[in-house]
């Protein structure tokens, strides 16, 4: 009996031992999950950096009534085109469209209420990147750089005037 436990022990012993190959087995499958996790998350998602920015945009010559539905949505969230959130809606200035200037430089305006020019501010998040600012859609937020967006009323395209990162 007394040898049968001394043969016992032995094997609970050498059970709990690992070799190289169960480490090699091990690693390997660490390896084969790591690789798929690179495969199916893209490496920049794990490592980007999101700021707060105030983005300013610009939309000239939309119909008034357009612009004032704007304005009722003024404290709603702004979408892309693809219905990701763009952001929330700070500030809003109307005024009236320029038609044109006359011979002596003075602006033409559309007659009142017809045509309208909006500015907004938008608070949003932004992925900051070596080349440049995005929405979480893709979209590079840029001066000069033109988007659609759509409010919980209307939607319009807008020229982006500026981006300004919030500290």
């Amino acid at each position: 009996m007394n040898n049968e436990n001394k043969i016992n022990k032995k094997k609970e012993k050498n059970a709990l031992k690992f070799n190289a190959v169960d480490f090699c087995v091990i690693a390997a499958v660490v390896v084969i999950v790591l690789a798929l996790v690179i495969r199916f998350i893209p490496v920049d998602r794990l490592t980007e950096t999101r700021k707060s920015c105030n983005v300013v945009l610009s939309v000239s010559n939309i119909p008034s009534s357009v612009a004032e539905c704007a304005k009722l949505g003024s404290d709603a969230v702004l979408y892309n085109e693809d219905g990701t959130v763009f952001g929330k809606l700070i500030s809003f200035e109307e005024k009236q469209s320029v038609l044109g200037y006359s011979a002596s430089g003075e602006a033409v305006y559309y007659p009142a209420g017809t045509v309208s020019d909006i500015t907004v501010t938008v608070s949003c998040d932004l992925k900051i990147a070596e080349n440049g600012r995005y929405l979480s859609n893709g979209a590079r937020m840029a001066a000069g750089s033109s988007l659609s967006v759509l409010s919980g009323y209307s939607i319009f395209d807008a020229v982006v005037i500026s981006v300004m990162q919030q500290d």
